[in-house]
C-alpha cells in the first residue's frame, strides 16, 4: 500500500482561526478564553493550536 492509498489522518488540532470560525467566535474572544483558562491549547513549533479533544470538551460532539 502506498502513501496515496492510505486513509487520511484524523485531524488532531485546529488553528486559532479555524477554531474561531468553526465556533463562530471572534479571534479576540478565543484569545480571552485561552488567557482566562477556559480553553487549553498546545504549542507546536511556536504555533498555538486547539486540540480536537479540547474543542469537543467545549462544544460537545458538534466540533
Amino acid at each position: 500500500m502506498t502513501i496515496a492509498e492510505e486513509e487520511p489522518m484524523e485531524r488532531l488540532a485546529y488553528s486559532i482561526n479555524e477554531f474561531a470560525n468553526a465556533a463562530r467566535l471572534s479571534r479576540p474572544t478565543v484569545y480571552r478564553m485561552i488567557r482566562d483558562g477556559e480553553l487549553k491549547t498546545a504549542k507546536v513549533r511556536g504555533r498555538q493550536l486547539v486540540p480536537v479533544a479540547e474543542a469537543r470538551r467545549i462544544f460537545g460532539e458538534v466540533a
